[in-house]
């Protein structure tokens, strides 16, 4: 019982950057890290694109892309993530109607990650500022 008083008094005092590395909200941040990385590997791949067929009109998705995902990774911003979905829902349908087959699923990938970690992160966030509550960390079953 002690241990519980003690846990709730030192997660009083945790900061947000503490509380992105609580072991439960490890996870979350996880999801988002991972929809950062994609959404770099994507601006990597539209450059490359650009310098193959010199369409500089391209260079508007790259900063697009970066500024979203230099967003997404210091606010962990959900409004970020659904507009990140948006984006790459769009882009996936138009390069698909433009290619004739399935093209630029990476940032669907990258937009479940971004909207999953961060609706999931701001969520525990909120209930952690409201009444000092941590998720609790699961335990990994072995076989």
């Amino acid at each position: 019982m002690e241990e519980t008083v003690i846990q709730e008094d030192v997660a009083a005092k945790m900061s947000e950057q503490e509380f992105a590395k609580y072991p439960s909200v490890a996870p979350m941040c996880s999801k988002i890290s991972t929809a950062v990385g994609l959404y770099g590997v994507s601006a990597i791949i539209t450059a490359v694109m650009i310098l193959i067929t010199r369409t500089y009109s391209s260079l508007i998705d790259i900063g697009l892309l970066i500024l979203l995902a230099v967003w997404l990774h210091m606010k962990k911003s959900r409004v970020c993530a659904v507009i990140m979905a948006i984006y790459g829902v769009l882009n996936f349908v138009l390069m698909t109607m433009q290619n004739g087959k399935a093209s630029g699923y990476l940032g669907v990938i990258a937009a479940y990650c971004a909207v999953a970690g961060t609706f999931q992160y701001q969520a525990a966030w909120k209930k952690y500022q409201s009444d000092g509550e941590l998720p609790p960390i699961k335990s990994r079953k072995t076989k």
